[in-house]
């Protein structure tokens, strides 16, 4: 059934899921393509690892796509990836107004609409560095405290509204006006530094991470390094894909041992609607 939904004054097509994971799937061969050719390794994380292992592709009701490079290999894609098909484009935090402190590669034909946040991107593809971690827990639990901090006032400043009954609202609201005095994209860029700071100075440790997102998953996403080189291929719809060598341990820490089972109806949510350009 078509869609129909009222946007800012325009009646607008809403994507269904499966339109929104087929154009994931077209940008993410697009995204493989380009590392093959550079002979850059990579691996799917989070969600994307999940529906690879669990579905054999995408989680139903997922929206979003995961892969990770490190950080040398990143440094190059954004420098260097440049989409074949002109509607697609790569948002980077070369992008002085870009306000995540990763890369996404977008659907320029979509639009995508995030309830309380401002998003400036369609349909999407994640694309992470994998950073080095110290090998310290005390000092690894004061990063994560530094980019958590980051990462809070990054969401402030992209907030436009508040849901009814949040609790806090009051200090969210103080929060964000004074991060939106310097913006997403600045607390952004401090993550990003922090990001490389943190991966050159632990070179030689036995861990790595998507350090720049710890702020979301704290520091599930923190892993021996071995686990993101040695990988293995899982099938993902029709397609071979990498993921983490040590699968279960990995999705045991994001999940839990039970990762398997499926979650609650209640509990299966999309992060937000995309809609069709006019």
């Amino acid at each position: 059934m078509v869609v129909y939904e009222l946007k800012g004054g325009k009646l607008m097509r809403a994507l269904s899921t499966q339109e929104v994971q087929q154009k994931m799937l077209d940008l993410f061969r697009e995204i493989e393509s380009f590392l093959e050719h550079e002979d850059i390794p990579y691996v799917v994380t989070g969600g994307t690892a999940l529906g690879a292992v669990r579905h054999g592709g995408f989680i139903p009701w997922d929206d979003d796509m995961d892969i990770a490079v490190n950080r040398k290999d990143y440094e190059f894609f954004i420098r260097h990836f440049k989409p074949k098909m002109n509607y697609f484009s790569l948002k980077s935090n070369l992008d002085r107004d870009w306000g995540y402190a990763y890369a996404r590669v977008t659907d320029d034909r979509t639009i995508y609409d995030m309830p309380w946040v401002t998003v400036d991107n369609g349909v999407f593809v994640d694309v992470f560095p994998i950073d080095k971690l110290p090998d310290n827990s005390g000092v690894r639990n004061v990063l994560y405290l530094e980019m958590k901090t980051l990462d809070v006032f990054r969401n402030a400043a992209r907030r436009t509204a508040f849901k009814p009954g949040e609790k806090g609202k009051i200090i969210k609201a103080l929060l964000s006006t004074i991060a939106k005095v310097f913006g997403d994209a600045f607390f952004a860029r401090q993550q990003d530094a922090l990001a490389r700071f943190v991966n050159r100075k632990n070179k030689n440790s036995n861990l790595s991470g998507l350090f720049v997102v710890q702020g979301i998953n704290r520091q599930r996403e923190t892993h021996r390094s071995s686990l993101y080189i040695e990988t293995q291929k899982v099938l993902f719809e029709g397609t071979m894909v990498n993921v983490p060598g040590d699968v279960q341990s990995y999705l045991e820490r994001l999940y839990g041992i039970d990762y398997m089972r499926l979650p609650e109806l209640s509990d299966r949510k999309t992060h937000g609607t995309f809609y069709a350009k006019q």
